[in-house]
């Protein structure tokens, strides 16, 4: 369904694909890698945005999962422009929570 919004054929998250969690809450990060290993992706996590930078510069991800609150500053559109920049062709997906 949610591929389906976003005007997508595939789905975002298939398994075996390459994920990037940015979360900077250790308790978030066991959930949402717990939801994943079930589906059997690769995953790496990076505590915050600027560690995140330091890893897309390295390595390739099919998704970005990010935590809204890992961004820097006031200014999320441009920090979320200087991610793309480094890895064009992943997908970016936001966590956001109460």
């Amino acid at each position: 369904m949610l591929s389906r919004l976003l005007g997508r054929r595939e789905p975002i998250l298939q398994s075996g694909a390459r994920v990037l969690l940015v979360e900077p809450d250790p308790g978030g990060a066991r959930i949402i890698e717990g939801a994943l290993i079930e589906g059997t992706f690769r995953l790496e996590r990076a505590p915050g945005f600027s560690e995140a930078l330091a890893v897309l510069e390295d390595k390739v991800f099919d998704v970005a999962l990010i935590d809204i609150a890992s961004l820097p500053g006031p200014r999320i559109d441009s920090s979320l422009l200087r991610m793309i920049s480094v890895s064009p062709g992943s997908s970016i997906l936001l966590l956001c929570h109460p």
